[in-house]
């Protein structure tokens, strides 16, 4: 049992490394990447959290939850850099 302990406990240490390690080490690169951020810091900003815009215009082929994901992240890390855009925003 004491081993099984230990080696979850090393896995979860790898995993978490993995995951976190280089999180905010490189810039912004996918297009839809950088447009969910800008349209969920720009929902933060504006203080409407029902209608999302997408360069002044409406966006509606994605629902709002997703961005309040996001703009919850923004909100408790303090500001909207890369790295706390990728917290959420994190593909394989």
């Amino acid at each position: 049992m004491k081993k099984d302990f230990i080696l979850f406990f090393i896995l979860a240490v790898i995993l978490f490394c993995g995951y976190f390690l280089f999180l905010g080490s490189y810039p912004l690169l996918d297009v839809d990447e950088t447009r969910y951020v800008d349209m969920a810091r720009s929902m933060l900003k504006s203080g409407n959290f029902l209608t999302l815009y997408l360069n002044g215009d409406y966006f509606f082929e994605k629902s709002p939850l997703y961005f309040w994901i996001e703009c919850f992240a923004f909100k408790i890390l303090g500001e909207t850099n890369e790295l706390t855009a990728r917290l959420k925003n994190k593909k394989y």
